[in-house]
């Protein structure tokens, strides 16, 4: 199956999808500025989103991240000492079966790994937003 070989796709989120702001509880930070990339790996679409240029001191654990998928997307939450990184991304290519989605860290690499369940799983990902 050549989606399950295919390499993984870098992407350069859009600037729309990130607004830095100063709220009460500190700075929030585009985690889109990290760079990320996703593959299709059969029944999910696995989203990597590197950390290390963001978390460069102290620990990072699963306690620090929250990840809150819907049918359409999925919004990426890290509490770190700098303050709060984001990665929204409101609008994917197809729909994802929230349930069935998970996250998972990558403590030594500090990276964030998503998997977004298919809907649809005889689908082919080639793009993860419909723009």
């Amino acid at each position: 199956d050549a989606a399950l070989s295919a390499a993984p796709t870098a992407v350069a989120a859009p600037a729309a999808h990130e607004a830095e702001k100063t709220g009460e509880t500190g700075a929030t930070h585009s985690l889109a500025k990290c760079g990320y990339w996703f593959e299709d790996a059969g029944d999910v679409v696995k989203l990597t989103v590197p950390l290390a240029d963001a978390c460069t001191a102290g620990q990072f654990s699963k306690e620090l991240v929250e990840c809150a998928f819907t049918r359409t997307g999925f919004r990426l939450q890290v509490r770190l000492a700098n303050g709060v990184h984001v990665l929204a991304i409101p609008e994917l290519a197809y729909f994802i079966d929230p349930e069935a989605s998970s996250f998972t860290i990558r403590s030594a690499s500090k990276r964030v790994v998503l998997s977004l369940a298919k809907q649809d799983p005889k689908r082919s990902w080639s793009k993860l937003t419909p723009l």
